[in-house]
């Protein structure tokens, strides 16, 4: 396990650019959905269908950044973004 974060980081940081952590603790609460917003929606079923483990997204706390929270097993793992990486064709 610890080596699939591992390369889950190296991916993130080399390949994305994605500022990624390991925070202690659990998922926080659900974030209010903006009404109208496509990333929400397309961003969650991305993760709902391709990594299927409980996650957090939060597209609305910085209108630039976009913060993603994956439950693993025994940890979480953070992902931020800047908005433009995610709505890169």
């Amino acid at each position: 396990m610890k080596r699939d974060i591992a390369r889950l980081i190296d991916i993130g940081l080399t390949r994305f650019g994605l500022s990624i952590g390991v925070p202690a603790g659990n998922l926080p609460p659900p974030q209010p959905k903006p009404f109208f917003d496509l990333l929400d929606g397309a961003l969650a079923d991305e993760i709902r269908t391709n990594i299927k483990r409980p996650f957090w997204i939060d597209t609305v706390g910085r209108s630039h950044e976009v913060e993603v929270r994956i439950k693993l097993e025994n940890a979480i793992l953070r992902f931020v973004a800047p908005r433009g990486h995610l709505s890169r064709t």
